[in-house]
Parts: structure tokens; C-alpha cells; sequence
């Protein structure tokens, strides 16, 4: 199976409230990958290659949907041959499969925005990178760093399984990278994982959310440590 990241935030779910749905005909519709007409001749042989055959983009197969005429839409979570979709049982291709669906993961990356800073320079000695319910407190706690003569700036994840490409790379160019998490650390761990970086966790799990305050000092503090090493 895919391995899923929990990232539990538990501001989003101790303040969470009812919303008003939205009008889902505003939506664009959701594209499918539709399989080939069937066959005049009746002959299943080609017919069956064509839906079995993977874009080369998104290694995803095309959509059989449910009353599509000539076809037949296959429910089951039971493990499918890599090559023709019927049902397997053997070692070998559960291994295929498995390495398969983490490349599917992967190619998502071409398809979603890459990494933007909200606040401050793409480079220098400190960033603070946030996701979810921080946003906000990190916002407002580096504004008011910079206002204060801080050199920092901000990132804040919206993607993160896959990671945005170049994410790496961005945060490679800051000194220290401050990682403000309502929780112990589960992302500052994925992104020493997946990128190798080192992150200066600030972990909170009180049920309260941040306070800009305590930002602000983490700020200074490890700005104030950046500077002393860059002078070293």
C-alpha cells in the first residue's frame, strides 16, 4: 500500500466550525482519461491493450466508469496484474505495483505550482516554513520581524506529498530554516527525509495556536544565531 503521512493540526480540529457548501456547478468538470470505443469486430485483444496502456505523463490507465457501453467497471481492492488488471497473487508484481503507484505519486509534482516565498527574500539567513492553521501567525510574526530589521522570510506549504520540485533547492538557500508545527514535528521529519535540510522545529500541542509572540522570538533568536555564524 502507499504509505500516508498524517499531519495532525489540533487547532484546525478543536476550532473548526460549519460552512456554507459551495455551488458545485461553478466547478470545472473533472476530466476523465476515457478508454476507446470498443471494437465494431467484436475483438477484445486490441481493445483490451489500448485500456490497459499507461499515459506516459501520469502512469495512469484510462477511466472505465460505470454504464460504459462494451466495458465493464472492475470494483475490488484485491490486487490487479500490472500489465493486464486481472487479479494477482504473486510476490513479484505486488512489488511492481507498489513501486508503481509511488512513481504515480511522483508525477503529480509536474502538475502542481511550484514553491513561491510570501514574505521576504528567496535567500539569506533565516526562513520560517509553516503549513495549515499556521499561516496566519507565522504571516503576521514575520511581518512584524522585518518591520523590527529582521532578515527573514517565509514559506508556507501547500503540497506535500509530493513535495514541490524545487523546494529544496529554495530552502537550500537560507542559513536556517524555523519550522512552526502544532504538533511534534511530523513535517520538520518529512522534509529532512525527503530533501535532507535541517529544520529548527517549534513544536506546540497545547491545543492553543501560536502565539505571534512566540514567533517573533524564535525569530530573533535564530536570526541572531545565523548572523554569528555567518561572521565566523
Amino acid at each position: 500500500m502507499t504509505p500516508v503521512f498524517l499531519l495532525t493540526d489540533g487547532y484546525i480540529a478543536n476550532a473548526a466550525g460549519p460552512w456554507a457548501l459551495p455551488n458545485m456547478d461553478a466547478f470545472a468538470p473533472i476530466e476523465a482519461n476515457e478508454p476507446p470505443a470498443p471494437p465494431a469486430s467484436g475483438d477484445s485483444t486490441e481493445l483490451k491493450k489500448a485500456i490497459w496502456n499507461r499515459d506516459e505523463k501520469t502512469l495512469g490507465r484510462p477511466w472505465v466508469a460505470p454504464g460504459m457501453k462494451g466495458l465493464a467497471y472492475r470494483v475490488g481492492g484485491i490486487e490487479k496484474d500490472v500489465e493486464t488488471g486481472d487479479i494477482s497473487y504473486e510476490a513479484d508484481n505486488h512489488q511492481e505495483m507498489s513501486d508503481l503507484r509511488a512513481r504515480k505519486i511522483d508525477c503529480v509534482a509536474d502538475f502542481i505550482p511550484a514553491q513561491t516565498v510570501e514574505q521576504g527574500p528567496d535567500k539569506g539567513p533565516l526562513v520560517v516554513v509553516g503549513w495549515g492553521s499556521t499561516h496566519g501567525a507565522i504571516w503576521r510574526a514575520v511581518s512584524d520581524a522585518r518591520e523590527q530589521g529582521y532578515d527573514v522570510a517565509q514559506i508556507h506549504l501547500r503540497w506535500l506529498s509530493p513535495l514541490p520540485k524545487h523546494l529544496g533547492s529554495l530552502l537550500a538557500g537560507y542559513n536556517r530554516i524555523l519550522m512552526p508545527e502544532m504538533n511534534m514535528g511530523q513535517c520538520a521529519t518529512l522534509l529532512r527525509d525527503k530533501l535532507g535540510v535541517e529544520i529548527i522545529q517549534l513544536n506546540k500541542v497545547s491545543g492553543q495556536p501560536f502565539k505571534v509572540s512566540e514567533i517573533v522570538d524564535a525569530i530573533a533568536e535564530n536570526c541572531s544565531v545565523a548572523m554569528e555564524k555567518a561572521a565566523e
